[in-house]
């Protein structure tokens, strides 16, 4: 058994919306309510905690009002993306949880399910898929290749444990540390590094507005 982060109090101001992205409605619906469904169908999945703004938050809760899903908990996001998963940490109460970004709407059950898996033999794991684009890296002046046969591109959800997490967000607070990754932080300070799960192209993370005219065309045809 496991519980759910879903966080959607980022902004994403690069997709040009006059408000956040996750709120974008295809078929009467804001994108976010598919994500979060993909979990709440899971038995394993016991709690669903959403990671909302608080100028957001009744806006939140009258969107998944329909769900009448018990699974569902609302807390306020942080100051930062680290801030606001420590929040919704603090709401669950399995050790296993896994955390998933609003943004990557097109997220399957299966793949869910895969971090689950692997979350009963490892401490930390998260879906990745591999980088199909040449890489060049700028430092000090210069170029150079990187080798993209061990390069992975880092996707949600990603799975911690409970009381791991909240240990090395700690540490990272007192080091004045912000991570860009959730499972970052469990291999900087408890050295514990994640255990990559092959995840899908398809779920990509909405950041653009090109992102949002291909979620369109997807989600039409579901």
């Amino acid at each position: 058994m496991f519980d759910a982060i879903l966080l959607i109090a980022g902004r994403g101001e690069r997709t040009r919306l006059p408000y956040n992205k996750v709120f974008y409605k295809i078929d009467g619906q804001p994108v976010f309510l598919r994500p979060l469904k993909k979990f709440l169908e899971l038995d394993e999945c016991e709690r669903v905690v959403i990671v909302a703004a608080q100028d957001e938050m009744a806006l939140a809760k009258e969107a998944v009002q329909f769900l009448n899903s018990p699974k569902i908990i609302f807390v306020s996001g942080g100051e930062r993306r680290q801030d606001s998963v420590e929040n919704g940490m603090r709401m669950c109460v399995n050790e296993v949880v896994l955390i998933h970004d609003g943004a990557r709407i097109m997220i399957e059950k299966p793949y869910i399910m895969a971090v689950s898996e692997t979350m009963k033999a490892f401490h930390s794991a998260a879906l990745a898929v591999r980088v199909t684009d040449t890489i060049r890296e700028m430092k000090d002046g210069k170029m150079r290749m990187l080798d993209r046969d061990g390069l992975y591109a880092m996707q949600t959800p990603q799975g911690v444990r409970r009381n791991e997490y909240l240990r090395a967000a700690a540490l990272a607070q007192n080091d004045h540390y912000f991570g860009t990754d959730d499972v970052e932080l469990i291999e900087k300070y408890l050295s514990i590094p994640p255990v990559l799960v092959e995840g899908s192209y398809d779920n990509f993370k909405v950041s653009n507005i090109s992102d949002i005219r291909r979620l369109e065309a997807v989600m039409e045809g579901e």
